[in-house]
């Protein structure tokens, strides 16, 4: 097989996902709706080297699996990233208007309302189809999730 380009393509090595980056206004007050919205862990929280900060969030089991020994892969979670100055208006934007991820739940009308509790907005009320449940939501700039519960197939 042969790329684009001609050259043959090679096996890539595996990869893992670690973090989706979410474009947010306030540090603080992000970190404190998604552990109130979705019940997020802070992974990894310490200044950069401009005077920034990295904060890592992960949730459910990824965050314990992030939380394992030495070379063991982190979990999937969210890098919330301050937006620079002069870029304000990405933030909440940075997918175009689609969503930036999908969590599963156990439970799609309890996650819903836990992410309005905590100051976030239902963007499409809760829906059931093709074997799930499933709800539009945004965080506190707009960025939006599809909560989804799948549906056990009744004999």
């Amino acid at each position: 097989m042969h790329s684009s380009l001609g050259s043959p393509i090679t096996a890539a090595p595996p990869l893992t996902l670690g973090r989706v980056v979410i474009l947010v206004n306030d540090y603080d007050a992000a970190l404190a709706f998604y552990q109130a919205a979705f019940g997020a862990r802070v992974l990894f929280d310490a200044p950069s080297p401009t005077g920034d900060r990295y904060l890592h969030l992960g949730f459910g089991h990824d965050a314990v699996a992030a939380t394992g020994g030495v070379g063991d892969p982190p979990g999937i979670g969210i890098w919330l990233l301050r937006v620079d100055a002069g870029d304000e208006t990405r933030v909440g934007r940075q997918t175009g208007g689609q969503p930036v991820a999908v969590f599963y739940t156990p439970d799609v009308q309890a996650a819903t309302a836990r992410v309005e509790a905590a100051g976030g907005a239902v963007v499409r009320p809760v829906a059931t189809g093709d074997g799930a449940s499933f709800a539009h939501v945004a965080d506190l700039y707009g960025n939006e999730f599809v909560l989804v519960e799948l549906i056990a197939d009744v004999p």
